[in-house]
């Protein structure tokens, strides 16, 4: 496999994992709009900041693994040149 290939892998996990946390965002959106009062709508928001935050975090997490298996992937292909 080549680099371009395997980053192009690695790309489409990523854009799988955007999609899928924007999905959950969408779905925490529409659950608020339906929160009927005020106390309602701070315990929302309250939950919703922290998986937010957790989602933040998945894909900077995400990210940086990608780096490092991009770099272990390119240093493979370079010992066997």
């Amino acid at each position: 496999m080549k680099l371009d290939d395997y980053r192009k892998k690695l790309n489409k996990q990523l854009l799988n994992l955007l999609t899928e946390e924007k999905k959950k965002d969408e779905e925490r959106e529409k659950i608020f709009s339906q929160a009927t009062n005020d106390n309602e709508k701070k315990r929302l928001n309250k939950i919703f900041s922290i998986e937010r935050a957790q989602s933040s975090q998945k894909i900077a997490k995400f990210n940086e693994d990608m780096d490092v298996l991009l770099d272990k992937f390119e240093s493979k292909l370079r010992k066997k040149e």
